[in-house]
């Protein structure tokens, strides 16, 4: 139970930042005059959190810079859909054996 706690404590930036890369996301793509979502924004940042700890666990196993590491993540949050859409098949692809 102390490692799952320790490993959720040490997700937390990686999560945030994915998250607020998610916000923008949601920020930019709104008209100006129109009124904030909240439903649709916090499904985005589940979304962008979800796809910034995959990265982050993706890039764990490369020696990476901490700044290179973290700008990853941020546009992985900002392009959350995106970026697990190309994870899905390209990553998936490798593991199968390019099949």
């Amino acid at each position: 139970m102390k490692d799952i706690f320790q490993k959720g404590v040490e997700l937390l930036p990686v999560v945030s930042l994915a998250v607020f890369g998610g916000l923008t996301r949601t920020l930019v793509g709104k008209n100006l005059k129109e009124r904030y979502n909240w439903r649709i924004g916090i499904t985005e940042m589940v979304i962008a959190g979800f796809a910034g700890v995959v990265l982050h666990l993706l890039m764990s196993e490369y020696n990476i810079s901490e700044g290179y590491k973290s700008a990853a993540i941020a546009l992985s949050g900002y392009s959350a859909r995106e970026v697990l859409g190309l994870l899905r098949t390209g990553l998936l692809k490798k593991i199968s054996g390019g099949k």
